[in-house]
């Protein structure tokens, strides 16, 4: 409409200048005032005009989008014919250092409507990334001006690590332990402050296992399966170090949570470590799923504290409260790039740990290193899901 309003204002002034009337004086006023008039009742309109914006979830796996909704409500009785809304997003990775990235779409509006659009937002690394709509401006219906509407949409999303399938064997894993507070989710046991299951009674089954008020209020009784205590006794030691950039750090992280959910999923207790910006050593313990999530989300919240000058082994030796020997059984070591210094002083710092190493850059510079007690295998997460290499 703009590059339509000035050949009009132009042609009005010739047609006053040439034909001097009142026709030609009512239409150059016209075209003078028409600008006041529209530019009022933006202003007018702007009163009546909502924005809102929600993500449908606030985490999503890197490369994967994540979607604002962005609901524009025009409760006017003047129709909108251009809303531009700008929409900002800082991601927060390891290594890159923040960079504010736009997304600018324009809509129009009809009155009395609401109309819904999505803007779709895919993370290259893991991390978070804050998204806000920064600015929201609607345009009068020549297009000559445009004047601001409230903006105030701030939201902080996770975008996690990818999660792919890894086939393992996981029988001889679990190493049963009367003092522990976690207890298997895939076994019964003798412990009797925690109940495994509920089933019907079995010929030989102990009367102190008979849960009486159930049985109450069944034609049978109901017996009660007590849990298994269960150490955590399997270590996933995330190694940063030498990692470049976050590609890097993301190949690593996508390895120690595949490998983590399968374990959680068949209920096998385990921690995941890293150094962090402290030189030391940063454990979440899990055993179940909903665990898993927390550990997850938790590490890419603050994903900025990973520490990639330190290597793992010599973070660890520092932390007074942190051991391998007397604690881990197995060990499962995660890095992008290992060689045959990095994997002996691995192997003396887990000691009788049963140990293996993942590299995730898939580069073999250990053909130096021959030792039967050390397990390395050269695969990025993708790879682990392809075949059964890891035997837990």
């Amino acid at each position: 409409m703009k590059y339509l309003y000035f050949p009009m204002l132009f042609f009005s002034v010739c047609f006053f200048v040439m034909y001097k009337g009142d026709l030609s004086f009512i239409l150059l006023v016209f075209m003078a005032v028409l600008p006041i008039v529209t530019f009022i009742l933006l202003c007018i309109t702007s009163l009546f005009v909502r924005v809102n914006a929600h993500f449908e979830q606030m985490t999503t796996s890197r490369e994967s989008s994540a979607v604002l909704k962005v609901t524009i409500q025009n409760r006017s009785l003047i129709p909108i014919t251009s809303c531009i809304v700008e929409v900002m997003y800082t991601p927060s990775v390891l290594f890159d250092a923040p960079v504010k990235r736009k997304f600018k779409f324009s809509a129009a509006v009809g009155a009395k409507t609401t109309e819904n659009f999505a803007v779709n937002i895919t993370p290259a690394h893991c991390g978070t990334i804050d998204v806000k709509v920064s600015k929201i401006r609607i345009r009068d219906i020549l297009g000559l001006c445009s004047i601001p509407v409230k903006a105030g949409f701030g939201e902080k999303i996770l975008s996690l690590p990818v999660i792919f399938p890894v086939q393992a064997s996981v029988e001889n894993n679990p190493v049963f332990s009367a003092e522990s507070n976690t207890f298997s989710q895939v076994k019964a046991g003798d412990d009797p402050s925690e109940i495994f299951a509920l089933r019907e009674y079995r010929e030989g089954d102990s009367n102190n296992r008979i849960h009486w008020k159930l049985s109450s209020r069944s034609d049978t009784f109901i017996v009660k399966e007590l849990s298994l205590p269960v150490g955590c006794n399997t270590l996933i030691a995330a190694d940063f170090y030498g990692c470049k950039n976050a590609s890097e750090a993301d190949r690593i992280l996508d390895a120690v949570f595949s490998v983590s959910n399968f374990l959680a999923e068949y209920g096998t207790a385990h921690s995941i470590a890293y150094a962090d910006t402290s030189f030391g050593i940063k454990k979440y313990k899990i055993s179940n799923s909903d665990e898993f999530y927390v550990a997850e989300s938790a590490l890419c919240s603050s994903i900025k504290e990973i520490a990639s000058g330190i290597p793992f082994v010599q973070a660890a030796a520092s932390d007074n409260s942190f051991a391998v020997k007397g604690t881990f059984s197995r060990v499962i070591a995660i890095a992008d790039y290992v060689d045959a210094v990095r994997a002996e002083m691995l192997e003396d710092f887990c000691g009788d740990a049963r140990l293996t190493i993942i590299c995730t850059g898939n580069l073999d510079t250990t053909q130096d290193y021959d030792d039967n007690r050390v397990e390395i295998i050269y695969a990025d997460a993708e790879t682990l899901s392809n075949r059964e290499l890891l035997i837990i």
